[in-house]
């Protein structure tokens, strides 16, 4: 028994140094890799306009009812009900101030730099790039819509509009399903919502919630070329 624990007593040390140069190889390996990572600066910010609830389908609803989102979002800090999606700080700041009385906040979500690490990952970068611009326009033109559509835009017009963006969505599906699969099932799926909204009255309620899905699936779509 002496004998096995002296053994192990002085196994110990040396499996810590093991451990300790393997760490050391990981890290220097890692920072290698980061350094020759091609980085790209994409900054772009998305403002949540939320409310803060304990009952997240009560205050999803609820939400709606008032024209808003109604969009289940959760954060580190927390989960939220978002009401709408703004790309500017003060458009979001203006609706905040107007709805004064109700306990409603802005949590953003941003993305600065994407980096491209693996060889093929360099190879697609200007793929994920342009793939992530386009979103990004598309999420500015269903605002727009909603917008639109609540300050007196017809229904004919509106089904016109989102008839041209849903082929478009369906478009860029079909370019991007061989080179980048995760987005392009994004913009698949935005289509079936835009047609679907299509199918009824269009409610400016229905094209927020789209745009704070579209906004938060181009955040995830973004970690996956994070540190």
């Amino acid at each position: 028994m002496k004998t096995d624990f002296l053994f192990i007593k002085r196994s110990v040390p040396i499996v810590l140094r093991a451990l300790s140069v393997l760490f050391v190889a990981f890290s220097f390996g890692y920072a290698l890799v980061l350094h020759n990572a091609v980085s790209v600066d994409v900054s772009k910010n998305f403002y949540f306009l939320v409310s803060e609830t304990t009952h997240l389908e009560a205050g999803s609803f609820l939400a709606q009812q008032m024209g808003g989102a109604g969009y289940f979002l959760e954060d580190s800090t927390g989960e939220y009900v978002a009401l709408a999606v703004y790309t500017d700080l003060s458009d979001a700041q203006s609706v905040q101030d107007s709805l004064q009385g109700q306990e409603v906040t802005i949590v953003k979500k941003s993305v600065d730099t994407l980096r491209f690490k693996t060889r093929e990952e360099k190879r697609r970068a200007s793929v994920v790039v342009n793939a992530l611009e386009r979103l990004y326009a598309y999420i500015d033109l269903i605002n727009q819509e909603s917008f639109r559509l609540e300050k007196g835009g017809t229904q004919r017009s509106s089904k016109t509009f989102l008839e041209i963006l849903c082929k478009q969505f369906s478009y860029t599906a079909n370019e991007y399903e061989g080179e980048y699969p995760s987005f392009a099932r994004v913009c698949k799926q935005a289509e079936e919502a835009l047609a679907a909204c299509r199918e009824t009255t269009v409610f400016a309620t229905d094209l927020r919630y789209l745009a704070c899905s579209l906004s938060n699936s181009f955040v995830n779509l973004c970690k996956n070329f994070s540190l």
